[in-house]
C-alpha cells in the first residue's frame, strides 16, 4: 500500500478546492447536487489513494479537476450503459401490454421481441426485484447512492456494492450469451 499522502497539503487542497469541484461537477450537464458531492468525495478519495501522484504534480490543484473530468465522465458513461438496458428491459414491457406495435414487417417485430425476451430473461434470471429496483431508481430516476440506500434500508457501502455485483453480473450474462452465439 501506498504512503498517505502529507495531511497538510490533502486538507489544504480540501480547503482550497472543495467548492469549485463541486460547482464544477454541479453544473456539468446531467449531474444533480447530490451526484456532484460524491464525485467530490471520489476525487478526494483517489487523491488519499495516490499520494505520490499528487505530491509530485506540478499543479496538485489541475490534478484533482482533471480527475473530477474523469470521474463525471465515468460517471454519465455508467449512467448511459444502465439507462441502455433498463430501456431494452421497459421496450418488453411495452411490447408485451401495447396492441399497436409500429408499422414495420412481422419478421423484424418478432425478432425484436425475442430479443426483448431474451433480456428480459436475462434480467429476471440476474437481478433480485430489490436490484433491479436499485437499478431503476440510479438510471431512471437519478437518484444519489446514498437516497437509494435510504429508502432500502440499507448502508450506503451495501448500496454501492449491490449496484456493482448487479451491474457485473447483467455484463457476464450478457458477454456470456453472446458468446455461445458466436460459437
Amino acid at each position: 500500500m501506498e504512503p498517505c499522502i502529507d495531511n497538510e497539503l490533502l486538507h489544504q487542497l480540501y480547503c482550497e478546492c472543495y467548492q469549485m469541484l463541486y460547482q464544477y461537477a454541479k453544473h456539468s450537464r446531467g449531474i444533480r447536487p447530490h451526484v456532484a458531492e460524491e464525485l467530490v468525495q471520489d476525487v478526494f478519495l483517489a487523491a488519499l489513494e495516490k499520494p505520490q501522484k499528487v505530491e509530485t504534480s506540478e499543479n496538485p490543484k489541475g490534478w484533482l479537476v482533471n480527475a473530477m473530468r474523469h470521474k463525471i465522465f465515468n460517471y454519465r458513461r455508467d449512467r448511459a450503459e444502465q439507462v441502455m438496458l433498463l430501456d431494452s428491459y421497459e421496450t418488453l414491457n411495452l411490447l408485451s401490454t401495447s396492441r399497436e406495435m409500429e408499422a414495420a414487417s412481422a419478421e423484424e417485430e418478432a425478432l425484436e421481441q425475442e430479443n426483448c425476451r431474451e433480456l428480459h430473461e436475462i434480467i429476471q434470471s440476474s437481478l433480485s426485484d430489490d436490484d433491479l429496483r436499485m437499478l431503476r431508481l440510479y438510471a431512471y430516476e437519478g437518484w444519489s447512492h446514498a437516497e437509494i440506500a435510504e429508502e432500502m434500508n440499507i448502508s450506503l457501502a451495501a448500496c454501492q456494492k449491490r449496484m456493482q455485483r448487479s451491474r457485473a453480473r447483467l455484463k457476464k450474462e450478457l458477454e456470456r450469451r453472446r458468446g455461445g452465439e458466436n460459437n
